[in-house]
């Protein structure tokens, strides 16, 4: 979801014809079968193809998928492209963590009016948000112990990207702009966000409610690493039960390990409780998680509310901000208030209600 924006199909494919020899190495590239995936979120747009490659030794056909910057105006303040390469390839390379292979970045705007890149493909399923997969989709219909498997698929991948060791890797391409660490910055950049959203016109009572309980109790400053940022099984491809690549990394950013782990757990309650779904009953529950990550990280965890209202209040930041989106493009009535139709808000009531 942008500005309204999109790029046509046959703009796409011509555009990626000139470039793909030259980033894959190849006399000849030529795209069949290129998609874009439905549902495949409201910030990068998302493409997927075959390439068939002509090289001195033969033909053959490879998958790819790639994502490109937002047209015009995006959900979030910026997207560097470059910097989700960088990111997902260093990722690739120096950790366990399933994720695509990263095979180009383009980072001028010349094609497709904005940076993109390229990895290879990885099929398999995603437990969709909408209808939530505790209402319907593969998840729903797994047995008791695929639906378990699923869910601890995910938390092993989480603990694995705390193992790149920041004391001895160099993530400060990481700590840009938007997404600068430490706890108090963090909040910052999203309360700047938040200000932009409402403007001077719109009340959102609970929003401010949230943000001011956050900052009346900040959490200590734990180990950092690098946060998904996005942490949910919707964000994960799967082959079986088991995680094969995470997805969706505008968010990354250097942080305490609670980040991703709460986020994860509050994702799951917004699909569920949040939106008036019965959670499925297999899905190991929250102290469950909370001890598995503990136990296979080695990490305590600590301020573990904290992180939960701090997701809780960000959605309901990032719901105002679609809304008020929507409502610009004609997809709402005019006279549509967006705090009143912000879906997050009922839940962070609830939170907010039983927060400290």
């Amino acid at each position: 979801m942008t500005s309204g924006k999109t790029r046509d199909i046959e703009t796409v494919k011509d555009a990626l014809e000139r470039w793909l020899p030259e980033a894959l190495g190849v006399e000849i590239a030529s795209i069949v079968e290129l998609a874009k995936p439905s549902g495949s979120g409201f910030s990068n747009e998302t493409f997927v193809f075959d390439v068939q490659c002509q090289t001195a030794d033969g033909e053959r056909t490879r998958g790819f998928a790639m994502q490109a910057a937002p047209l015009g105006e995006g959900l979030f303040p910026e997207y560097d492209m470059p910097r989700m390469f960088e990111l997902q390839k260093l990722i690739s390379e120096r950790s366990e963590v399933p994720i695509a292979r990263m095979v180009a970045c383009h980072t001028d705007s010349d094609l497709l009016g904005a940076p993109f890149y390229l990895m290879e493909r990885v099929d398999g399923w995603v437990p969709i948000d909408n209808p939530s997969y505790h209402a319907e989709g593969w998840l729903h219909d797994a047995s008791p112990e695929d639906q378990a498997a699923v869910w601890w698929s995910g938390v092993d991948a989480m603990v694995k990207l705390r193992t790149i060791d920041p004391q001895t890797i160099d993530l400060s391409f990481l700590a840009k702009g938007w997404h600068k660490p430490g706890v108090e910055t963090k909040l910052d950049s999203w309360e700047v966000f938040m200000r932009g959203v409402l403007g001077e016109d719109q009340q959102a009572p609970l929003l401010e409610e949230g943000l001011t309980r956050l900052r009346k109790r900040m959490p200590a400053e734990g180990p950092t690493g690098i946060t998904w940022g996005d942490a949910k099984p919707g964000n994960i491809i799967f082959q079986g039960t088991r995680a094969t690549a995470l997805l969706d990394w505008e968010l990354a950013s250097l942080g305490p390990p609670e980040e991703d782990i709460a986020h994860w757990l509050f994702m799951d309650r917004f699909l569920s409780e949040g939106l008036g779904v019965e959670r499925l009953p297999h899905l190991p529950g929250r102290e469950d998680t909370y001890t598995r990550y503990e136990e296979l990280s080695g990490h305590e965890l600590c301020d573990v509310e904290w992180w939960e209202l701090f997701s809780s209040w960000r959605l309901a930041v990032i719901i105002q901000r679609i809304m008020c989106i929507y409502k610009r493009l004609g997809l709402l009535p005019e006279d549509t208030d967006p705090y009143e139709v912000n879906v997050a808000k009922g839940l962070l009531g609830t939170i907010l209600e039983n927060h400290g």
